[in-house]
Formats: structure tokens, sequence, C-alpha cells
């Protein structure tokens, strides 16, 4: 018998404003799935109802610092282990033990792709993971998990290898249908993919993860921000073609005339009529590494070709 409780924790981050929890009770544990963005989540779940002492594993469903932030403190707290896809693990690690290597190959990586001067400062300055430094520092992950690995040795809880989001994202499910997919889907926004090294092309990985997804009968889905829906299949099939639409978009671009990924990022269409100009530094990041994601998966794919010139690489059709 298992069953789950969802919960929402407030977050500022402008866009989302919450971020979801989930309490899971199988017939031997209780795990927290994902835990918001300050330590302040414990003392939201006790307002809202939730003996945080009874948790005993904290899973992890991706890096991303809305999803992180509060888990140190239940730990330190209660002794609650934490769980997360080894690859994320590794690379928290790495930033917490080398933030000025990280956020060096951020700022090389920015300007060899044309950022210009007076936005690379701010971008680096402000970037989400040089802002929230601490809390990578803090973790401490008890269970890097891979493929057919159960958290905490528990037979009721199974885990998906999910990346594309982040490069280890996992999703955690029940054998009631119930999934939990982090920021794999959401319901009402899609969900950004950006790059975390030179070369990987994480739009195919991801697009990978959701046609695995959409493999599975899940009856239940548990999203990293918004309410649980059903209708996995028809979000899928949205979120596809949301980045067929970019992709075209992208190769349009780069059509026309060769462009720097910076480039390309300025004359993207965002949601709401936003432009670049008019975002925070969280959103100028996300939109920078969505342009990336796609101008990899354009390059992956033979229809773009890069090359370079003075230092600064360019991207034609």
């Amino acid at each position: 018998m298992t069953e789950s409780t969802f919960y929402e924790i407030p977050i500022e981050i402008r866009a989302l404003k919450t971020a979801s929890v989930y309490v899971v009770r199988t017939d031997s544990k209780t795990f927290l799935i994902d835990s918001g963005m300050r330590p302040s989540t414990e003392k939201e779940l006790n307002e809202q109802g939730l003996d945080t002492g009874e948790i005993d594993g904290i899973i992890l469903t991706h890096l991303h610092v809305d999803h992180i932030g509060g888990a140190m403190s239940i730990k330190k707290h209660h002794g609650s282990s934490i769980v997360m896809g080894r690859k994320d693990a590794e690379l928290c690690l790495r930033i917490g033990e080398d933030p000025t290597g990280y956020l060096g190959f951020l700022e090389s990586y920015y300007r060899s792709n044309g950022v210009s001067k007076e936005v690379l400062d701010q971008l680096v300055t402000d970037h989400p993971m040089r802002m929230e430094y601490a809390r990578y520092n803090e973790l401490e992950v008890d269970q890097m998990v891979d493929d057919a690995a159960r958290p905490l040795n528990d037979p009721q809880m199974n885990l998906l290898m999910t990346p594309g989001h982040s490069p280890g994202s996992i999703s955690p499910y029940l054998g009631n249908g119930e999934i939990f997919v982090g920021d794999l889907v959401l319901r009402t926004i899609t969900p950004n993919i950006s790059f975390y090294d030179e070369s990987t092309d994480m739009l195919s990985i991801y697009l990978e993860s959701l046609a695995k997804l959409k493999m599975l009968n899940f009856s239940r889905v548990n999203p990293g921000h918004g309410a649980p829906f059903s209708d996995l299949n028809t979000r899928i099939g949205e979120i596809e073609a949301h980045h067929r639409h970019r992709l075209d978009e992208v190769l349009g671009i780069i059509g026309h005339q060769s462009a720097t990924a910076f480039q390309v990022t300025l004359q993207m269409k965002w949601s709401r009529g936003r432009t670049f100009e008019s975002m925070n530094e969280f959103e100028r990041n996300f939109a920078f590494g969505e342009a990336v994601s796609h101008i990899r998966k354009l390059t992956h794919d033979g229809l773009a070709e890069p090359h370079e010139k003075d230092g600064i690489t360019y991207f034609r059709a």
C-alpha cells in the first residue's frame, strides 16, 4: 500500500512562484520528493500539517536550486537520507568544490558564443549557480542512483532515469500508476532545456526521455511545479510540438545569415511577448541556454554547422 500527498511551497522565481513537493508513504518508509528552494521548506511543511521528523529519505528529481534548497535542513534536523541521480549529484559536488572553475567555464562559453561584455558580466554575476552557491556547497548526497536502483532499498519505490532537463534527472514512480517527474513535464509551461558542458546535445536526450515516458501508462503525473494531472501523453505531444517549432525558428534565423548563439537568443520569440532586455538575469540565462540546446540539436542532426571567426563561434544552416 502506497499513498502520496501534494504540497505547494513558495519560491522566489518570478515565472514559477511555487514548487511542488510530495510525501510518499510506502509500507516501510516515508519519502519526500523534492524540497523547494530554501531551508524554510521544512517550516512550510510543518505548518501544512506534515511532521518532517517522519521523513526517511529525500529524493531530489534534479539539481536545480528550487528543488534541492530545503533538503539539507531536513537532513540535519532528522537524519533523512538524500537520494539523487548520479550525474546531477556529481555536478553538484563539482560546483560545490570548485565554483570558480565552473563559473569560469560558463564565462568562457558565453564569451565564445558572442555574449557582449556588458551582458556577460551580469549573466555570470547573477547566474543561478553563483547566486545559490551555498545550497550546492552544503549538499550531501547519501545515495547516487543509476538505472534500476531502488531508493533506500524500498521495493515499492522505483526509478526511471529521465535525463534532459538536467544531466541526471530521475523520475520516481509507484506501482499504482503514479510518477513524479520533477521538471521533465510541466502542465502549463514548457520546461527549460539548457547546457551543462561544452558539447552535449541535451535537447535530443530530453526528447528521448519524453519518448520513453510516453510508452508507459502512468495515470497520475506529479510535476515539480503545479498540481498533479492525468493526460501525460497529450502534454508530451504539446511539448514535442513546441520544440519542433523552436527548431524551425532557430533554423530560420541562421538560414538568413550566420549567427552566434547570443544573436539567436536576441532574435527568438519568447512567451508573453518578452524580450531579452525585459528579462531578469535568471530568465536571461534560461533563454540563452534554450537557444544553445536547439542549436546543438540542429548541429547534431546535420542541419547546422559551426564556424569560428576571431575566437567567436557562429552557426549557419
